[in-house]
């Protein structure tokens, strides 16, 4: 069964199991307490029918791929039901549905549906949850109590369902329509899973093995055309701990990952294939906290192409990396991202001015990417990474002081190197003479 096409609704882990059985009012005779259900996803009943179908033809073992943000890190999608019990299956006309059953790695799920609701909510008991897998979710969605414990005043919902926060507790900071914790702030990047093509290899490449000097597949902001540009920078790569990402789901079933200050170019106006393909297409360079559902972005899987983002989710993945490219847009996951987010001009630049800041970074870091033209990437990286500068200048926190002390630094090496070469090549001359 494939389940790709499902999603976690944004908000509803907030909501306690429901044991109480609709047919009989009294508490489902299911040997687990409810503190101990902690809610994965809900379905449509008609693809619990499509199960049941699948049981009453003698399914003992159901495959299920399942949607990307619920993957288990490293592995497909793939998992085996091994199906327990089930009731409602074989009735004509059910008040409710319920199943248990087990997953190949040993964790029992429960399944309760609703025929007046038309809808299927699916819970794990987290004490089958072994050890070795809890930190293998790739992704999992914020808790109730991570918004009402940071968020001081409620806004509207957002068009997806989820929580939005008007106004923040005095230890966290706004991002768009979320509160976080200032120090997570300071990384602004794509999670470790993520993934870039790069030329010569076959298979997408991870953020977190993705070198200096490897040439990724982007999108050339001059001519719209799809190039390989080389990576001469990574403002951040950290591949410990996570953190909080949005993910900007298409209708296509592509998704980015990034954190709520990384800019997203965002289609609006002339968002057709035709204006595409005539560079006609008006994109706007907007934060990837500030996307929402309905924006159009712009995809290039295998060949660029719009697509409207169908849902926003704010979960935690991790991670954090940050690779630079010149004179384009990086293609990450399928959708196409600036490499460049929050830095030093971001608390003072008028709402005018921020779907211009990826240019004017830009422009800031030409003198950086001059240098790795000069030194090649074995230098650049021990410059950047070995020395600690990229890390002191990538932080907003580490303003105009950081950006020079990353120039200065980076370029004291090489200076220092020409002086010495300008000197023997002087001692040299004089000899001759």
């Amino acid at each position: 069964m494939d389940l790709t096409p499902l999603a976690p609704r944004a908000g509803q882990p907030l909501q306690p199991a429901n044991l109480t059985s609709a047919a009989t009012g009294r508490r489902r005779l299911i040997g687990v307490s409810n503190s101990n259900l902690v809610y994965f996803m809900n379905f449509s009943v008609s693809t619990a029918k499509d199960a049941c179908n699948l049981i009453d033809a003698g399914a003992q073992q159901i495959l299920v791929k399942m949607p990307a943000t619920l993957h288990v890190a490293g592995g497909e999608g793939l998992v085996t039901l091994i199906i327990h019990e089930t009731k409602g299956c074989r009735e004509e006309n059910p008040v409710e549905m319920t199943s248990m059953f087990r997953t190949n790695f040993n964790t029992d799920f429960y399944v309760f549906c609703s025929m007046n609701e038309s809808v299927c909510e699916a819970y794990y008991d987290k004490e089958t949850l072994i050890p070795a897998l809890k930190g293998l979710y790739r992704r999992s969605m914020l808790t109730v109590e991570d918004l009402s414990d940071r968020c001081l005043v409620d806004g509207a919902p957002q068009e997806n369902g989820a929580a939005c926060c008007k106004e923040c507790r005095e230890e966290y900071v706004l991002e768009g329509c979320e509160c976080h914790d200032p120090e997570d702030g300071q990384l602004h990047c794509f999670p470790a899973d993520a993934t870039v093509r790069v030329l010569g290899r076959t298979n997408a490449v991870r953020m977190d093995e993705l070198q200096y000097g490897d040439l990724v597949r982007s999108v050339d902001r001059s001519t719209g055309s799809v190039s390989y540009k080389p990576v001469y920078l990574f403002g951040h790569r950290e591949s410990a701990g996570s953190r909080r990402y949005v993910h900007i789901a298409t209708a296509a079933g592509r998704t980015l990952a990034a954190t709520s200050g990384h800019f997203v170019p965002v289609c609006v106006e002339g968002c057709t294939a035709e204006q595409l393909t005539l560079g006609a297409a008006v994109m706007q360079n907007r934060r990837a906290g500030n996307i929402r559902v309905g924006d159009v972005v712009l995809t290039a899987d295998p060949s660029p192409a719009f697509e409207t983002v169908e849902s926003v989710e704010l979960l935690a993945a991790k991670g954090a990396f940050n690779p630079y490219v010149r004179g384009a847009d990086l293609i990450v996951d399928g959708v196409v991202a600036s490499p460049h987010s929050d830095w030093i001009l971001d608390s003072v630049a008028p709402a005018w001015m921020v779907p211009y800041l990826p240019y004017i970074y830009e422009a800031l870091l030409a003198p950086v990417y001059g240098l790795y033209c000069i030194v090649g990437p074995a230098t650049a990286e021990w410059l950047a990474h070995g020395l600690r500068l990229a890390e002191s200048g990538a932080s907003p926190a580490g303003g105009h002081a950081g950006y020079w002390a990353v120039l200065a630094g980076m370029a004291a090496p090489l200076s220092l190197t020409a002086l010495l070469l300008g000197r023997t090549t002087a001692a040299a001359l004089k000899k001759r003479v």
